[in-house]
């Protein structure tokens, strides 16, 4: 295909442009509604009168209303007060006559017995109802705490693409530009905090201010009641919050007065936002422009969702606790009072085009009101958060949540119907957008850029602007077409990736010595931008270049600059310069303002590699190198003695290059103990297809392992499939508590596990799971073993929940004793997954020798964790565990560790034979095991997890004539420290 058609086709395909260029016009509506709070019922009574004025060229036999809390109405009713909903009492037109109407899911479609002509206009009276529902992700109530957005019945937008009738799933919201006259009536003592100017003040509680203030009352015995009116001119919707006990702080930003209405018990964390929220406030109306209204008020409230935006009203989610997170939260919803409120573009449709700009200017204020990008997270909380914490850089963290979505392969174009998404649609419209806003930066230049803002303001307030007129204020502003950029962008799920080929480089003598350096770049990825680059010379001196796009639509005279633009339909680029100096370097994209996705090929020299001390940074790796963490370690065993050394845990953007390496020495034996492990997804076979390697040399064992690993955990499902090979070499015994078989092992495996469990702590849910290993080269044992396992977690009275446990395997051939099944717990081949079971010394040897130290699997019987013997070929075991609770917290009050403890009382039964199915003899114990569920972060540095005893104070004749006696072994759940 030529260029021309080409660029043909990418208009015809493009649907952003496919709106045709007509006159613009916008509906008016007028709304006088008088509400009451029923708070027994949680219900609106509501009377609303609307005039309704057409300014389209078109006559309206119909209109369209949105019953936006109608998607809360269930099918099926359940419990009291949990759905939401609304009821039409009665809607009638201004001569009092009844209008027939129809409901269709949240759409209310109105029958007219006049129609609406063009200039005309029609006022309806309509009663209704709304009850309202638990708290939810933008409006309910939660006690005596009322968020009340889109409560009433409001005219569907009728623009030039006719009626907009998106049913109301899960995006959010458009609707019409209008003036409001709302009366407000509530029980007295309640304040309220709503859209627009409250006419009434004086009927606010005199103790507002006060910090103590507490509002009691009993709506069953007190019916005095209080109406607050509130004027809301030239607004798109009304929104309103009501609460006993709302303490009042206000703050003046030019013209404008922030509210803030915040519940007693976080005042000391609210008040120190009040300073945040002014200085984003100024800081938008100076990049944006002027803020139009009076007021604007700033809720804490019980959303789920982190916060809400509503025209002068924003409600932010109580259960924020970390500051900057709260400061975060507050700027991206003021941010909305530009982009939404005044800048009306369709949510539903386009939500991009308010969430991606909020996300953007939450961004630049936060960097602006804090002075610097960066931010340090302490994790965990405390002292030891200090040392072990991370750095969260607010760019990067953007596109660190990009990337990962990106490398899951499920990315969906940002210009998509926010409803049609089939998978996350936030990453696309918030993080992505505010990082494709970045781009168009870097296209025009600071300057430009923010010049299109302004202009992009001052062209569509109090307007409903479409993605159209977007682009056409940026090209106005750049002088230039930007269809090629708004569309890959938008429309695609392409990515960016430029890449420095080849350089090469000589002295040469012409009419003056000159350094000729010839740079050849590749495109690897679609999507084209400018490309910067920096040459750094020899004398430490560097010069940054640009290579601009042809993009085949705007016309470029040619001029003296030194590269050529890059055509668009073209893969590659050399680019030949004559320079003063010898190169050193050539750095793609120095400063980061490109949004590429693999540093890894953009330099001439090593890729970056970031190092921190202690810092956890792989939680928040660098996107533009590799990161890697050091973390000094100390360990103890026997022979080695004291072991000092180091480890480090490294990652791009996981699951990318993930790798943990332990590297120790011992004082004693002067002999290292190295660990490695690598993972990383074969995105060619499929993103949840990874490869696991791993190579180890410490405590007398040395091996390795490769393995293929299929896994989804997703929606509460688990599976998980993985082949590969294991191979082990025995060469010092003498490090083991425990008698091994010596020589090599080498076997091939596979396993399967499926599950469901819900969240939380102790989830209910289930899995099974099924094994497979055979010897292979290089074995000394040649010999097979498999397994089949399940759990099943379900709850029973009083929150208390049961386990139940089912396993059993077989085996044949010559297994080495270290693989072979034992009553006593799980093989002891699986010993060294976990440092503390390696050698001796970890723990105290007379703890090997007694029995109280006990390994989870196979036989599960904690009595016998000192019985090294070889099982029968054929194993069968049931474990039973019922949770008490807690043994020690008796109030409510936590006390750290000690309100994590967890009381379960067991059974455990197991029986072994040579001869399949022929088990006769049942081995079994129960007793109770106490378990620490949560550790002191120190602990969770020496990878210890969690820490169980299990009391087996009973057993049956088979295991022992004295029944009951007081018997303990000591389980530690074991996870390396992450």
């Amino acid at each position: 295909m030529g260029l021309s058609g080409f660029i043909l086709l990418l208009f015809a395909l493009n649907p952003v442009f496919s709106r045709p260029v007509s006159g613009y016009f916008q509906q008016q509506v007028d709304y006088h509604i008088q509400v009451g709070l029923l708070t027994e019922l949680n219900r609106l009574e509501c009377r609303q009168e609307i005039t309704y004025h057409n300014h389209s060229p078109d006559t309206l036999l119909h209109l369209f209303f949105h019953l936006y809390i109608n998607r809360y109405k269930p099918v099926i009713p359940t419990k009291l007060n949990s759905a939401g909903y609304q009821e039409i009492i009665s809607l009638q037109d201004e001569s009092g006559t009844e209008l027939k109407y129809e409901i269709a899911g949240t759409l209310l479609k109105v029958l007219l017995l006049q129609p609406v002509f063009p200039a005309d206009s029609t006022r309806l009276i309509i009663r209704f109802n709304t009850v309202l529902p638990e708290a939810s992700d933008r409006f309910g109530y939660y006690g005596d705490h009322y968020d009340v957005g889109n409560w009433y019945p409001t005219p569907v937008v009728y623009n030039q693409q006719g009626w907009q009738t998106s049913q109301h799933i899960d995006g959010e919201f458009f609707q019409e530009w209008a003036d409001f006259r709302v009366d407000l009536t509530v029980p007295q003592g309640f304040v309220v905090g709503a859209t627009g100017v409250m006419l009434n003040p004086e009927v606010l509680p005199d103790s507002l201010l006060f910090s103590e203030r507490k509002r009691i009352y009993n709506y069953h015995d007190d019916s005095s009641r209080v109406t607050y009116h509130f004027s809301a001119p030239r607004v798109h919707d009304f929104a309103w919050c009501a609460d006993p006990e709302f303490v009042l702080r206000e703050t003046k930003v030019d013209s404008t007065t922030l509210t803030f209405l915040i519940l007693p018990y976080r005042l000391k964390e609210w008040e120190v936002q009040i300073e945040i929220a002014g200085q984003a406030f100024k800081f938008m109306t100076e990049r944006i422009g002027p803020y139009p209204y009076s007021n604007l008020t700033i809720v804490d409230g019980y959303i789920n969702a982190g916060g809400i935006e509503y025209p002068n009203l924003v409600i932010i989610n109580d259960m924020i606790s970390e500051p900057e997170e709260l400061s975060a939260t507050i700027i991206h919803e003021i941010a909305h009072q530009w982009f939404y409120g005044i800048l009306a573009n369709n949510q539903t449709r386009y939500g991009w085009m308010d969430e991606g700009f909020a996300t953007f200017f939450e961004r630049e204020a936060m960097n602006h009101v804090y002075g610097t990008e960066r931010s340090y997270i302490e994790s965990p909380t405390g002292f030891w958060g200090k040392w072990f914490g991370y750095w969260e850089d607010r760019r990067q963290l953007d596109r660190y949540f990009y990337q990962r979505y990106m490398r899951r392969q499920e990315q969906e174009p940002i210009n998509r119907h926010f409803d049609w998404f089939q998978g996350n649609p936030y990453i696309p419209s918030y993080q992505k957008m505010s990082l494709v806003i970045d781009q168009l930066k870097l296209v025009g230049g600071d300057s430009l850029f923010w010049k299109g803002i302004t202009a992009y303001y001052q062209s569509w307030k109090y307007r409903h602007p479409d993605p159209e007129d977007l682009f056409s204020v940026f090209e106005n502003t750049y002088q230039q077409k930007l269809d090629w950029f708004f569309d890959e962008w938008l429309n695609t799920t392409w990515t960016c990736d430029y890449a420095l080929r080849h350089f090469s480089g000589k002295w040469i003598q012409g009419d003056s010595l000159y350094y000729q350096a010839e740079i050849r770049f590749q495109r690897k990825q679609p999507i084209v931008m400018p490309l910067d680059f920096r040459i750094s010379y020899h004398d430490g001196t560097r010069r940054d270049f640009r290579i601009e796009i042809d993009d085949g639509i705007n016309f470029r005279p040619p001029d003296d600059y030194p590269i050529t633009p890059w055509p668009f339909y073209e893969k590659g680029k050399v680019v030949s310069l004559r320079l003063p100096k010898k190169v050193e370097k050539i750095e793609l994209n120095p400063d980061q303002q490109l949004l590429d996705i693999n540093p890894f090929n953009d330099s001439s020299e090593r890729p970056k590699i970031y190092f921190y001390w202690l810092n956890r940074q792989y939680y928040r790796p660098k996107v533009d190198g590799y990161t890697v963490t050091l973390l000094p370690f100390a360990f103890y065993n026997q022979l080695d003695g004291l072991q000092i050394g180091l480890r480090t845990r490294g990652t791009f953007i996981p699951p990318d290059y993930q790798h943990r390496l332990n590297l120790y020495l011992g004082l004693l034996s002067f002999k290292p103990d190295i660990e490695f492990w690598f993972e990383h997804p074969l995105y060619s076979l499929h993103r949840d297809i990874h490869i696991l390697t791993t190579v180890y040399n410490g405590t007398g064992q040395r091996g390795s392992g490769l393995w293929l690993q299929w896994e989804v955990d997703q929606d509460r499902k688990v599976q998980n499939f993985l082949a590969g090979w294991q191979w082990r070499y025995l060469y010092e015994s003498e490090y083991l508590p425990y008698p091994v078989s010596s020589g090599n092992i080498s076997f091939l495996e596979l396993a399967y596990k499926q599950g469901w469990w819900q969240a939380g702590f102790l989830p209910s849910g289930w899995e099974f799971q099924l094994n497979s290993e055979t010897s292979f080269l290089g074995s000394d044992y040649p010999y097979h073993q498999w397994s089949a396992g399940g759990l099943a977690r379900f709850p029973l009275i009083l929150s208390q929940k049961a386990t139940v446990q089912l396993f059993t395997g077989g085996q044949a051939g010559e297994i080495p004793q270290q693989k072979a099944f034992r009553l006593g717990g799980a093989a002891t081949y699986d010993f060294y997954r976990n440092p503390f079971l390696r050698a001796k010394g970890s723990l105290p040897s007379s703890w090997w020798e007694q029995g109280h130290i006990f390994e989870a699997g196979g036989g599960n019987l904690a009595a016998r964790a000192n019985d090294w013997q070889q099982a029968g070929n054929n194993i069968l075991n049931g474990h039973l565990a019922i949770t008490l609770g807690n043994p020690v917290n008796l109030t409510y009050m936590y006390i750290p560790y000690l309100s994590d403890l967890l009381l379960s009382v067991y059974t455990s039964w197991s029986s072994s034979s040579d001869q399949r199915g022929n088990f006769s003899t049942f081995y079994g114990e129960g007793g109770l095991t106490l378990s620490l569920t949560r550790l002191p972060f120190v602990l969770n540095y020496f990878d210890i997890q969690q820490v169980h005893f299990d009391f087996p104070v009973w057993v049956n004749n088979e295991l022992s004539t004295t029944n009951v006696d007081f018997r303990w072994a000591m389980r530690l759940e074991f996870r390396s420290f992450y």
